[in-house]
Order: C-alpha cells, then structure tokens, then sequence
C-alpha cells in the first residue's frame, strides 16, 4: 500500500487522472507529483496537513477519509471544477459552504441540526448526510433531486423537507410519518 513514485510516471504515461489511495501516517507530498488529478479518493486517517490536497485546483471529483479531529483547515475556493464532495466532516471544513459549483455531497457526521447552510450551494442536487446531529428541519436547502439522510438522530421531528425526486431514509427508528 502506499505510494511509490514510479506511479506519477505510469500515471503520466496512461494519461490517468483519478487517484484513490490509503496512506499511512501524515506525508501528503507526493501529491505534488500529479498536479493534474481530475479525482482523488484519500484514505488518511493520521494526516494532520491537507496543503497538498489544496493545492490540486483541478480536482472535480474529492473523497476525503480524514479525521474528524484536530481541525484540518482546507480552502474549498481552491476547487473551482469540484462537483463531486464526499467527506468526514472537519471544522477546517467551513469553506464547503462557498463552494457553488458542488452537485452532489455526502457528509458523515455533519455538524448542523438543520440545512440552512447548505442552502448557499446553488448547484447542489444531490446531499446525503450520515450519523450526524439531531436532524429537525430541512429548511433553507434548495430543490434537490436526492436527499439521503443515513442513521440520523431525531428524525421523528423532521419538517419543512424541501421539493425532492427521492427522499431516501435509512435507520431511523423513530420515523413514523412525513408531512
């Protein structure tokens, strides 16, 4: 596992442009290594830096196995193609918020009750959130074509759901009706 150079070389020569990868420890380096990544998928349990990820402007697809903990600061204004976000939320996270051009986003353990702040993602038709605050309204989210909310908390006082293609709802024990 891991990364070794002569994949920048094999990478280069097959004109791949997605990357998915499980690293150990903290050195995001290598990345310089791929400047033109369309897509990376990073499993990164220990990394305490994302500069490296930042620094990828191309990127249109993002998939972020990151710790939830110490705050990782990263600048989504950096991506200005990403549309595709799947992440474990982090406090250096705030950014995804300005990110307009995101189409689909998926957040484990999102940080909010409610989906006011996704509401600033004008592109956005696709969110699904999984195991994160108690989930009481949906307001302030625009039209969406898939909303999935994956073992929620408190979903029993959902309201205010916004106009969906497919409400997609799984473990949620309380849930008895929709209005």
């Amino acid at each position: 596992g891991g990364w070794r150079d002569s994949y920048a070389d094999v990478m280069a020569a097959e004109g791949l442009t997605v990357l998915s990868i499980a690293v150990r420890g903290d050195d995001l380096s290598f990345l310089a290594r791929v400047p033109d990544l369309r897509g990376l998928v990073l499993n990164a349990g220990e990394v305490r830096d994302l500069s490296a990820v930042q620094a990828l402007a191309r990127l249109e697809t993002l998939t972020l196995n990151t710790p939830a903990k110490p705050k990782l600061p990263l600048d989504f204004g950096a991506f200005e193609a990403l549309r595709v976000l799947r992440m474990y939320w982090n406090p250096g996270f705030e950014s995804v918020f300005g990110r307009a051009s995101l189409e689909s986003l998926f957040v484990f353990s999102p940080p909010d009750a409610d989906l006011s702040r996704y509401g600033g993602l004008p592109a956005l038709r696709r969110l699904e959130l999984s195991q994160g605050r108690k989930l009481v309204s949906t307001q302030g989210v625009g039209p969406l074509d898939f909303l999935g909310l994956y073992q929620q908390g408190g979903l029993a006082e959902l309201r205010d759901l916004p106009d969906l293609h497919v409400l997609s709802i799984e473990s949620a024990k309380q849930l008895e009706a929709l209005d």
